[in-house]
Parts: structure tokens; C-alpha cells; sequence
């Protein structure tokens, strides 16, 4: 299994899909298996930079198809090594599949997010979806949804399409984060209660408002949100 859910699996789930092997960069929540099997978890930027590792350690040589997948995910995850998740070892290997794949890892990057963060033909539902997760905040239960764009005007223009869908949930917070990945920051529209976005990301909270410096959810939308909760 690559890249633990954050809701636990059933007994049902995990024997249907034969589970036998884990390797994350998350942290752990509940998982539970009938035999022992091996897992790999390391305080990481992506998965596949555990994977390189484990490429190496094996002294299997990496395919040029298979470097280019790895380098891209890592490039993905860590926001071309934007985003405060990334650490060196990301870097020593994405530096080390780009020269596999004999690209500049910069150029190669952006042309990646340009192609891959068109928004065009989607519904605000699937917008808000893409990449969504829900969690328990002091007893709220609380969505974050991100997604990363490099036309930020045409997602801020539909505003209030946005709002609209939001407001609907039966979330008791929802906040979707427009990352901006050339400015290094994300653009907030939120369900709830406007002091604790202020609260949490040191902002005058208003829809739209840009958090200067927040790309990634794991490490600055969760903890900053979950605290602010707790405070308020």
C-alpha cells in the first residue's frame, strides 16, 4: 500500500486487498493486520522518494519510464521544493532522477504544473473534491480541500459559485485552499467563522484572502486550523 487513507480500513478491506507491504511519509492512524508485514515510513516530502531508496538498496537499476514517474511525483508533492514539507534527501534524489531522465528539473517542473493544474472543464463540486480531506478539529468536523492552479483569476472569479457550494455542506467548516505556487501562498474560501482563519493564518480574514507562505495542508493548513479551533 502507497500512501495511507486517514480513515481506517475495515478487517474486510485490508484482507481483500492482500495487504502484505506499506510504504507512507505520513503519519500513522489506525491500521491493523492479521500477519505481520514489513512497512516503511520515513519523515519525507513523497512516497517515491522512499521508493528511489528502496531502488537503491536492492541495487535495482531505475528504468528511464520509472524516473520520470518518481521525479514527477516528487516535484508534484513538493511543490518543485516550495512546499515546507520537502527535505534534503527529496532533493538529493529528484536531483539524481533528473539526470536519468536528462531534464532540467525546474524547467521540467513548471511545464508539469502548467499542463497539469488547468482547471478548464471542471464543476465547482469537482474543484472543491480533487483533493479533499475531512477531519475531527475539538469535536467539529472540518473539510480542507486544495487545489493548485496557475490561473488563479479564473478559480477567484466564480467566488461566489464557490461559496455557494460550500455554504451548502453539512461541514461544520470547509476551507479551500487556492495554491498558488509561483507566489508561494494560497488564496481562502471558507466556511465558518472569520476569527479563526484570522486566528490561524494571521490574516485579515475575508473570502478570497491571501495566506502568504501556506502551500501545504499537512504541515501548515491542518496544524494552523486545528489550533485555531482549539483557541477559539
Amino acid at each position: 500500500m502507497i500512501e495511507i487513507p486517514r480513515a481506517c480500513l475495515t478487517a474486510d478491506e485490508i484482507a481483500e486487498a492482500n495487504l502484505v507491504e506499506v510504504i507512507d511519509h505520513h503519519k500513522i492512524g489506525c491500521l491493523s493486520t492479521d500477519l505481520p508485514i514489513s512497512v516503511r515510513i520515513m519523515p519525507v516530502g513523497c512516497t517515491c522518494t522512499i521508493i528511489y531508496s528502496l531502488y537503491k538498496e536492492n541495487n535495482v537499476e531505475i528504468p528511464y519510464e520509472i524516473a520520470g514517474l518518481l521525479l514527477s511525483a516528487i516535484l508534484s508533492d513538493t511543490l518543485i521544493f516550495k512546499s515546507p514539507t520537502t527535505t534534503e534527501k527529496d532533493k538529493e534524489v529528484a536531483l539524481a532522477l533528473a539526470k536519468i531522465v536528462n531534464v532540467d528539473y525546474e524547467k521540467y517542473g513548471m511545464e508539469m504544473f502548467k499542463a497539469g493544474t488547468s482547471l478548464d472543464g471542471f464543476s465547482i463540486e469537482e474543484i472543491v473534491n480533487m483533493d479533499f480531506k475531512e477531519f475531527d478539529m475539538s469535536g467539529k468536523r472540518v473539510g480542507i480541500g486544495q487545489v493548485m492552479t496557475l490561473d488563479i483569476d479564473a478559480v477567484l472569479s466564480k467566488k461566489e459559485e464557490f461559496l455557494a457550494y460550500i455554504n451548502a455542506t453539512e461541514f461544520d467548516m470547509l476551507v479551500l485552499a487556492v495554491t498558488d505556487i509561483i507566489n508561494e501562498g494560497s488564496y481562502l474560501i471558507y466556511k465558518g467563522e472569520d476569527k479563526v482563519i484570522s486566528e490561524a493564518f494571521s490574516v485579515n480574514a475575508t473570502q478570497g484572502v491571501f495566506a502568504e507562505g501556506v502551500v501545504s495542508r499537512k504541515k501548515q493548513l491542518v496544524p494552523k486550523l486545528t489550533d485555531a479551533v482549539k483557541n477559539i
